[in-house]
């Protein structure tokens, strides 16, 4: 665990399935951080104190551009249209959101070793 944050790591990904987080957390509150079998980020996911979704942190392409994003769960449903957190270092869109979880995004371009206890 980390701050508080549990630290998933993919298996290696048989006939095309993809490991994810889980729906629900055993604990209220808590965040899931998940990585890739060679250990880069892939998600993040905020449970609310119900043990439900709040929000998804993704490292990936959307709508064809590689982008650091965030997608919401509104009325327990993920929204389709993230909210861009950034696209590249020198293109930072939130400042806040980006400052609060970059400690997380190890083999992405945003990964500052100084900044995670991982």
């Amino acid at each position: 665990m980390v701050s508080g944050i549990k630290v998933l790591r993919k298996i290696v990904e048989k006939n095309n399935e993809k490991q994810s987080l889980p729906p629900r957390s055993n604990t209220p509150g808590t965040g899931y951080a998940l990585f890739n079998s060679n250990g880069e980020f892939s998600q993040y996911r905020q449970y609310g104190e119900d043990r439900k979704p709040v929000f998804d942190i993704e490292y990936n392409e959307h709508k064809h551009v590689l982008s650091l994003h965030i997608h919401y769960y509104v009325n327990g449903v993920r929204q389709k249209e993230p909210h861009v957190i950034a696209y590249n270092k020198g293109d930072i869109r939130d400042k806040q959101l980006y400052n609060k979880y970059k400690k997380l995004l190890k083999g992405t371009e945003f990964y500052e070793k100084k900044n995670s206890r991982l």
